[in-house]
């Protein structure tokens, strides 16, 4: 915390108009790590520092950006502005770049330089993936048991349930355990393509049986809804 500290405190040395002067991502920013920096974090004097990218926005570049030759896949030979990234993680971006600014309702932008210097960005996305799967699971009254046997199993809990769904599908295919249960998954609003913050989730199907069954169904239909959604 406390090379942060300093590293805030000085960057006013090396940033001649603080708050105004905006550089693409990846630059260099100004003459390098400070003395008193450099000192901080054990690091040598003048050592790059780039302009940073948000958590989303980095992983964004990484997939736009991947070399794919010889991976056979649809966008190989094709410009980097016929990908779309989708960053998972708490919740979901979805996120594409093109030459000319494109306007789309309900979805974020175009920002102009904000992944990739010289394209346009537009971003989509869930408010909450990653964290309404966990929400889904920690709040069943099965939750104390699937963890109790998935640390017996030696498995981790969405490995573990992944399992469960398969020995409980019997002859049916998997996705047929869910056909009366069904999950709205804007639990913390709708990012897009209705950019409404104020929207709640639901659930319909539920019984009064809360076993691991149960769980394992409710979570498979909670996958469900984020992948059509």
């Amino acid at each position: 915390m406390n090379a942060v500290l300093v590293l805030l405190a000085n960057s006013f040395l090396f940033l001649s108009d603080p708050g105004n002067h905006v550089l693409s991502p990846g630059s260099h920013v100004g003459k390098g790590l400070t003395p008193v920096a450099a000192q901080a974090l054990g690091l040598p004097i003048g050592i790059a520092v780039a302009v940073s990218l948000i958590d989303a926005h980095a992983g964004g570049l990484g997939v736009i950006g991947a070399d794919v030759k010889g991976s056979n896949l649809p966008c190989e030979n094709k410009p980097i502005t016929s990908r779309l990234a989708i960053i998972c993680g708490t919740s979901t971006c979805h996120m594409g770049i093109s030459k000319d600014p494109i306007f789309v309702p309900g979805v974020w932008g175009p920002y102009y330089s904000a992944m990739v210097p010289n394209f346009w960005l537009n971003e989509g996305g869930q408010s909450a993936t990653g964290k309404l799967i966990d929400h889904v699971i920690k709040g069943h009254a099965a939750c104390a048991e699937l963890e109790s046997k998935a640390k017996a199993s030696g498995k981790n809990v969405y490995m573990y349930l992944n399992s469960h769904l398969e020995s409980i599908k019997k002859s049916y295919a998997v996705g047929m355990l869910t056909v009366d249960l069904h999950v709205w998954p804007d639990f913390h609003g709708n990012r897009s393509p209705l950019a409404d913050p104020t929207l709640k989730g639901m659930v319909t199907g539920l019984g009064l049986s809360n076993t691991l069954d149960d769980l394992a169904k409710l979570y498979l239909a909670t996958i469900q809804a984020i992948a059509v959604s």
